[in-house]
This record gives C-alpha cells, sequence and structure tokens, in this order.
C-alpha cells in the first residue's frame, strides 16, 4: 500500500468494473428485544447548549431521502455546467456527499449508477497546472492540461484514506511507524487491494 496517493491511483486504476447496487432488502431483521431507555440530554452527557453555527456551505441532514436528493442537485448542475470549469463556490463546488457516504446513506455504487444512468460525466477542466522545472532551464515552468472526472476522483481519494488509516492506525499520529493491524494492509498488492475496494463498494 503506498504513502502517496498518485502511486495508489496508478496501482488501482483500470483494474475491475464497479459493480451494480445491492437490491433493497425486502425485510429488516427483527431488532434485539432490549430496553431501550431515556435517551439523554446535552445537560446530561455534560454538554452546553449552544446553538449551533452555520460554518458550511450546505447543512446536512441524515437518511437516504437527503442523500438521493443532494445526488439529484449535483447531477442536475453538473447538467447545466457540463464542459465548463468547475471553480465556483459553495456547495456545488464538489459533490459534497461524503458525509451521508460515511453514514452509510448512499453507496459509491449507487453514485456512479446514477451517473452513468444519466449519462454525466462531472469534469473539472484546468486550461494550465504550471509546475516548476529545474533552476539550470531557461523556461520556470510548463503547462499541462488537466481533464478528470471530479466524481471518481473523490472516491478513489476516499478509499486511500481508508487504506492508508489501515496501513497506519492510530500509531502513525503518535510515533510515525506502521500499526501491527496496517502490516497485512501494507503488504497488499494490486489485486489484494482491488479486491477490498470492491467488497467496500456496497
Amino acid at each position: 500500500m503506498p504513502d502517496v496517493y498518485s502511486k495508489f491511483r496508478d496501482m488501482v486504476k483500470d483494474k475491475g468494473q464497479i459493480r451494480e447496487p445491492l437490491p433493497a432488502p425486502k425485510k429488516l431483521p427483527r431488532t434485539i428485544d432490549c430496553e431501550s431507555g431515556r435517551l439523554p440530554t446535552l445537560s446530561d452527557l455534560g454538554l452546553g447548549s449552544e446553538p449551533p453555527r452555520k460554518l458550511k456551505a450546505e447543512r446536512f441532514t441524515g437518511g437516504e431521502i437527503d442523500a438521493m436528493g443532494r445526488l439529484e442537485r449535483y447531477i442536475a448542475e453538473a447538467k447545466r455546467n457540463s464542459g465548463t470549469a468547475s471553480s465556483h463556490l459553495g456547495a456545488d463546488f464538489s459533490c459534497k456527499i461524503s458525509p451521508w457516504l460515511a453514514l452509510g446513506c448512499v453507496s459509491p455504487r449507487r453514485i456512479h449508477q446514477e451517473l452513468k444512468k444519466r449519462n454525466v460525466v462531472p469534469e473539472v477542466r484546468i486550461a494550465r497546472h504550471f509546475l516548476p522545472l529545474e533552476k539550470d532551464t531557461k523556461r520556470s515552468f510548463f503547462p499541462e492540461q488537466i481533464s478528470k472526472s471530479t466524481t471518481y476522483f473523490e472516491l478513489v481519494w476516499r478509499d486511500f484514506f481508508r487504506f492508508i488509516t489501515l496501513k497506519y492506525g492510530a500509531s502513525r499520529l503518535r510515533t510515525g511507524t506502521t500499526s501491527a493491524a496496517g502490516t497485512r494492509a501494507q503488504a497488499l498488492t494490486s489485486s489484494g487491494i482491488k479486491e477490498q475496494m470492491m467488497s467496500a463498494a456496497h
């Protein structure tokens, strides 16, 4: 498992195909028969009742309905701005669907399916990306044309951080050494990473 995203991306790109989403369950399993008890208040937990502050471009509300609503708005925005620079600020600067992915309200497979069904490929186009050259060259920079699917980038970027966390765990913050639980992840081959990525995309 490489420590650099670009190496990870090159390792897993074009390996395998994204599978279709799993069908919705016809019924949910029975809950455990136990007393749920009273939901504690903030004061019970020793917390204050400070009113929420609006710090984000969009207020996140959990659940599948809100997750699909966010995805619908993103698809509509992507279709309107197809082929244009995605440099505007606000909630639509990117797909902004990570909170719902983290909570399991929507899956990477579902996102891919919806984009494919609508024939949408959200892209960001940057005309020139300047990179420094060696000091003894006459040119200071050279232009590089960039055109990438931002949605694909964000999902692979998300997987990279999941695997790098598996590799290092909390020990990375303390000592900079590989965690015991991460030794297995460090030895993953490209096929092993692909297999785990496909299994995680449910």
